[in-house]
């Protein structure tokens, strides 16, 4: 699949790359990466583990981008949820939901909303350490589908429902 970063955003994917990169180099350094057993058996699965398999690629979109523009930037990733970030902050989440709910079904104009007024805000997250199984359980028990994950401060990347699913199917 190819995934393409908002071109305001311009560097977004390099950044959630490099971001990835310097935790994975550091915690092998310091141990933090997951516990394994001696026989070489995972004792839990990871966000880390999740995301080494999925790769780290984040969508994001600017607030002041409009639904239009987003939702071109979805089909074109195919995807069903980007970040909205200013300035390295996460401000939120815009997703197909949200498109639905909050643009189509009550008349709104997509080439004049603006992202930054329809999306979920705040968004859940969760660290690279995080086991896989109480993010699952955080996604179904708040009726949430993604997790962004931030490590020290910055987002390296974005989990779903469905890769955990796909995960635990393995």
């Amino acid at each position: 699949r190819r995934r393409a970063d908002r071109p305001a955003e311009g560097h977004g994917r390099a950044n959630h790359r490099r971001a990835f990169a310097e935790w994975r180099d550091s915690a092998e350094l310091t141990g933090r990466r997951s516990a394994h057993a001696s026989a070489g058996d995972r004792i839990m699965t990871t966000v880390e583990d999740i995301l080494a398999i999925k790769g780290p690629d984040v969508i994001v979109a600017a607030p002041t981008s409009t639904v239009l523009e987003v939702s071109k930037l979805m089909a074109e990733a195919n995807v069903g949820s980007v970040i909205v970030r200013e300035e390295g902050e996460v401000l939120g989440i815009f997703t197909e939901r949200d498109l639905m709910r909050r643009v189509v079904a009550t008349g709104k104009d997509p080439s004049v909303v603006l992202v930054a007024e329809v999306m979920s805000s705040p968004v859940a997250s969760c660290g690279l350490a995080d086991d896989v199984a109480i993010c699952a359980k955080r996604l179904t028990g708040g009726h949430i589908r993604h997790l962004a994950v931030i490590e020290e401060g910055a987002l390296v990347g974005l989990i779903g429902l469905r890769d955990i699913l796909s995960w635990s199917g393995r």
